[in-house]
């Protein structure tokens, strides 16, 4: 009886539940602009969008341009008579020719020209009749004709006429009806007709511009067609040629000019489905149709089919509400987004947007909204009904049809109710029944008809009881098994005919066993195989032998998983496995066991994949920590969406993912939960107009003017002339696409300087060169708006740089001429000299033909001669050998003699003897080493060799010498040896000279470098020395025999004048090289250069 009774008293409860669920308004995000973005004043009075495609807002503290990312401000400077003439606009306009026509609170009418920034203003003169009639403006018109139409307060209907700059005016006459009916004119609209319809303070009046008489319509008490109140604030003439009228306290009116009969929509406080204020500020009929309502109590869109309103009102609670109730102006720009103005800021929305319904908690109707928006689970039923588990909600069960919630949370005072109000899991068996997985009191097994949970809860003393009672997934496989994975339990089985579980855990001693008991996500593909997704890697269930097969992420396997933090498991219709987890997407060929990963350098939204679902195209939808993404497994791609598209927040959960029956797709959160049919989520269409904004010459903008570099303004001009001074410039641009700004992308060229585009993203829209060359260019932008659809046209302006006066045509012309005459005299003299040279070549001709003879006689004799000198220094040097040792004998027995003689005498003589014997045992060793060249005796073996000792020991031993004159001897090297195939006695020696001979000819005091270098094939030796330098001649017979130079050694140095000969006979002799570079009086390099092979 008692279970009878409460299962009565429930089902009366939801019922009563039931009665006051509603249906969820459609769901509309405002985005707010406000003087934190740069608008100059929260009041907004009018909106367009002017013909450029940039939008323009008058507030009651000046005029704002937008181009998506800033505002420019126009304010009144009162020393600037072509500024603004009052910072108060109330209306504003622009006509045919692009020129805004603004009416002001006190200032009159301004004519503003955009490209200029310019203002004209026109003002009451009482003087002057032909003059505005007042100058509080409160509406601007302009019919079919091209003629303005100005509304004022208290001045009546004024008629422009641009030619004359003059004004006629049209007033109220009290004694004549035809007149209008009140001076304060607050609306004016043109029907189809060509009539024109005056909303004034008192009354709606008809206006026929070619008789120019009045009709009057007046609020009636006694008849329900008339109009609703008197004091008309705003007015509209939809597609249809109904009238709309907006009035202060009569709500909105519907008047057919045809039966001229009013139908007055009011506020019922009881019925949510009415006005929902009666003061109408401003109307609006989008491109579908729709009628967009401005009140003082919120905005409206009217259905005119069906007379129904939906409100959108401030929401404290909801950030992405109307900015304030009060409404002042609606406007609908070229793409679709609607912008409205409120108090305190500016509001706009994507009217045609991507169609992410959103659902969240409403703290207005708690019981009824959806009960928190942390969702953890979405999941269908069989009859199509849609269960919800949120983090501290519970459990919400969701109408689609009638979008109405109905919550099941936990009771403590009813053992049947929900166990735990934290849901992590949801699934319906076979039989009908619903499981509830919850965290922190097990699993839930609801029956729907009697609204009664049955509770699996942990028993460490029973070991078939669940293992663990945080049920993070569950699944009933297709052989009716129910799989429960759990935090910290592992895997369970559930027997519903025995009641029990059986678990599988992770067995540290057994690889078999489950890899880890953290059991995030179960899935059973087509081929009946269980997946089971864990916190340290994925495992693959043996039915037959109860085994576990594991596939993890190892660092150095590019083809193993890409992280063992499994999120997500889902078969697409091609029967590939895809695998969500905390590094990215993976897609899994079963049969080899391999991965391939798609990350966020791949386009991916975020490495975290939480859930995967596949729509009816074949597209993959992945829920992530940073948005929403679409993947194309053909071509590999990704497109993104965020919160700006209408998704709950950029963050979703785990487990909270859903494809109905229909293809709908679920997605949940933390801030609630998505719905939406993949195939509604439509790309904006649109390619942007482009501007080019701003252009900068050393980082200062540049205005037009007459006399200035840009002759016209930006949006008219098409080339702009540089001269070479102005190096550097700059230009800045924008994409006029309001729908999430930030994803405009962009890309420009300079013609004749950038090879390709250069792309760029929303936060670099400029460019800056610097230092071109003279020349023709052109300057290309182009962008794309917030999908991807690019305005391939873009703009264009053409650059000229002017070369600098030495670099002109004319220039150039007198260095032509100026070479030219340098050739023609040079062509002149040549000539001189060619006849000249053949003169003399006859006389010389005569004399060498007898020189020839002689020579040809002399030559022989040379040639004895030279055989005959070789044979004499043969001689003379062993000659002179003996006696040169006799010497130094002599020299070495004086000096053992110093007992006979003074100490002083005996060196002195001994030194003299030494000094005269080396200077002729150098002589005579020059000599043989002349004669055993010549004869070609000279005993060379060559071998590779490390010349680094060589030049070291050479250098350490003329180091002393050098510093004797005060000479710096330096030594640089690079390596630490130097290999070469020289002959090493010979290479000493040829070093020797050459390093000796820098010392011998450096003046005191100057520096001597010695250098060791390894180029390519060779080992190169320099010795750069400070002194004399050589002259051209002696350079010509550096390297000759006995030759004389110049230069003298500064010390008094002996020299034979064979050193340099037998110096390039003995590098010639080792396949080597020698030179010098010298110039006189800027010192001497000798270079040797040694063969590495």
């Amino acid at each position: 009886m008692n279970i009878v009774l409460k299962t009565i008293i429930s089902t009366i409860m939801m019922m009563f539940i039931i009665t006051k669920l509603y249906g969820q308004q459609e769901d509309i995000k405002f985005e707010h602009l406000s003087l934190q973005d740069g608008l100059s004043q929260g009041t907004v009075m009018c909106i367009l969008q002017d013909q450029r495609g940039f939008m323009w807002f008058g507030t009651e503290d000046g005029l704002n341009k937008y181009d998506g990312y800033k505002f420019t401000v126009y304010r009144h400077i009162p020393q600037n008579k072509q500024s603004l003439s009052k910072n108060w606009i109330n209306t504003m306009h622009e006509d045919r020719h692009g020129i805004f026509w603004i009416g002001t609170e006190g200032g009159g009418i301004d004519r503003f020209d955009p490209s200029w920034e310019t203002f004209t203003h026109y003002h009451h003169d009482p003087n002057n009749p032909n003059s505005l009639s007042h100058d509080i403006v409160l509406s601007i018109y302009e019919d079919h004709h091209g003629i303005l139409w100005i509304g004022t307060e208290s001045g009546g209907l004024n008629r422009f006429d641009p030619q004359q700059n003059s004004f006629k005016h049209y007033l109220h006459d009290p004694n004549n009806p035809n007149t209008l009916s009140h001076n304060t004119v607050w609306s004016i609209v043109e029907d189809p007709t060509g009539i024109l319809w005056i909303g004034t303070y008192k009354g709606l009046n008809r206006f026929d511009p070619k008789s120019e008489t009045f009709k009057r319509y007046y609020h009636d008490p006694n008849n329900t067609n008339s109009l609703s109140h008197d004091t008309i604030l705003s007015l509209y003439a939809d597609k249809q040629g109904i009238l709309w009228i907006g009035t202060e306290e009569g709500g909105l009116n519907q008047f057919n000019p045809q039966t001229e009969k009013f139908v007055s929509y009011r506020n019922d406080p009881n019925n949510a489905n009415t006005l929902s204020h009666d003061k109408v500020v401003a109307i609006y009929e989008d491109q579908a149709g729709l009628l967009w309502i401005g009140t003082q109590g919120g905005l409206n869109k009217l259905n005119p089919q069906t007379g129904q309103f939906t409100h959108y009102q401030y929401d404290a609670y909801n950030p992405f509400s109307l900015s304030h109730n009060v409404v002042w102006s609606i406007y609908e720009d070229r793409t679709g987004m609607m912008w409205v103005g409120a108090f305190g800021a500016i509001n706009k929305f994507e009217r045609q947007g991507k169609q992410f319904r959103h659902y969240r908690y409403d703290p207005h109707h708690p019981q009824t909204s959806l009960s928190d928006n942390n969702v953890r689970a979405i999941y269908e039923d069989s009859q199509g009904i849609i269960w919800i588990g949120t983090y501290s909600g519970g459990l919400n069960r969701f109408d689609r049809q009638t979008d109405q919630f109905q919550i099941y949370r936990s009771d403590p005072h009813n053992p049947n109710s929900l166990s735990q109000n934290n849901v992590r899991s949801i699934h319906e068996d076979s039989r009908g029944h619903l499981w509830i997985g919850t965290y922190g009191n097990g699993l839930d097994q609801f029956d729907p008809q009697t609204n009664q949970f049955k509770h699996y809860v942990y028993n460490p003393d029973n070991p078939d009881s669940l293992s663990s009672n945080n049920v993070g997934a569950i699944t009933e496989d297709s052989r009716g098994r129910l799989w429960i994975g759990t935090y910290g339990g592992g895997l369970n089985q559930f027997d519903p005919q025995a009641d029990r579980f059986e678990n599988y855990r992770n067995e540290p001693d057994n690889p078999d066993s489950l890899i880890n008991d953290n059991v995030k996500v179960i899935y059973e593909d087509s081929k009946s195989q269980l997946w089971i997704g864990t916190h340290e890697g994925l495992d693959q269930f043996e039915r037959l032998t109860g085994r576990f097969i594991h596939y993890l992420h190892y660092a150095n396997d590019p083809n193993s998983l890409s992280d063992n933090g499994i999120l997500s498991i889902y078969e697409d219709r091609r029967g590939i496995l895809w695998i969500g987890t905390l590094s990215g997407l993976n897609q899994f060929n079963p049969a080899t066991g391999k991965f391939i990963h798609y990350r966020e350098k791949d386009g991916l939204a975020n490495d975290t994949v939480y859930g995967i679902l596949e729509d009816e195209p074949g597209y993959l939808w992945l829920s992530t920590n940073h948005g929403l993404s679409r993947f194309n497994p053909q071509t590999k791609t990704f497109k993104n969406y965020d919160i700006g598209d209408g998704l709950q927040s950029n963050e979703f959960n785990l487990g909270a993912y859903l494809k109905t029956h229909d293809g709908e797709l679920f997605f949940g959160g933390i801030n609630g939960f998505n719905r939406f049919n993949p195939a509604q989520i439509k790309d904006n269409p649109s390619p942007p107009n482009m501007a080019i904004t701003d252009f900068k010459i050393f980082n200062q903008s540049i205005k037009a003017g007459r006399n200035a570099i840009l002759l016209n303004p930006l949006d008219k001009a098409k080339q702009i002339t540089l001269s070479y001074k102005e190096s550097v410039f700059s230009f800045e641009f924008v994409a006029l696409n309001y729908l999430q700004s930030h994803k405009n992308q962009y890309a420009y060229q300079l013609e004749g300087f950038d090879e390709h585009w250069t792309h760029v993203d929303s936060s670099r829209r400029f460019v800056t060169y610097t230092n071109l060359d003279a020349g023709d260019y052109i300057f290309k932008v182009k962008g794309s708006n917030n999908d991807g659809i690019w305005n391939e046209d873009g703009v264009a302006i053409n650059i000229t740089i002017t070369p600098p006066p030495w670099k002109t045509w004319w220039a150039y012309t007198l260095y032509i001429i100026f070479i030219l005459a340098i050739v023609l005299n040079y062509i002149r003299i040549q000539k001189n000299k060619l006849r000249e040279s053949a003169r003399l070549n006859l006389v010389l001709e005569e004399k060498v033909n007898e020189r020839t003879q002689e020579l040809q006689e002399k030559n022989t004799a040379l040639i004895v001669l030279n055989q005959e000198k070789n044979e004499f220094l043969g001689i003379a040097a062993h000659d002179l050998k003996n006696p040169l040792s006799a010497i130094r004998g002599y020299a070495e027995e004086i000096q053992e003699a110093f007992s006979e003689m003074s100490g002083e005498e005996v060196v002195e003589i001994a030194g003299l003897i030494q000094t005269s014997s080396k200077k002729m045992f150098d002589l005579i060793t020059n000599l043989l080493d002349v004669n055993a060249i010549e004869s070609g005796k000279m005993n060379i073996s060559l071998q590779i060799v490390d010349i680094l000792p060589i030049v070291q020991s050479l250098v350490d031993h003329y180091r002393e010498r050098a510093k004797a004159k005060n000479i710096t001897l330096q030594f640089v090297v690079t390596h630490s040896q130097y290999q070469a195939v020289v002959d090493e006695n010979t290479t000493h020696q040829v070093l020797d000279n050459l390093i000796s001979n820098a010392v011998k000819y450096s003046p005191p005091s100057k520096n001597i470098t010695v250098r060791l270098a390894q180029p390519e094939q060779y080992i190169r030796c320099e010795i750069q020395d400070e002194g004399p330098g050589l002259s051209e001649a002696d350079k010509k017979k550096l390297f000759g025999k006995f030759n004389r130079l110049t230069a003298k050694p500064t010390g008094g140095e002996h020299s034979t004048g064979l050193g340099l000969f037998i110096v390039k006979k003995l590098v010639e002799a080792m396949n080597s090289q020698v030179w010098c570079e010298s110039e006189l009086g800027q010192g001497a390099i000798f270079i040797v250069q040694f063969p590495i092979k």
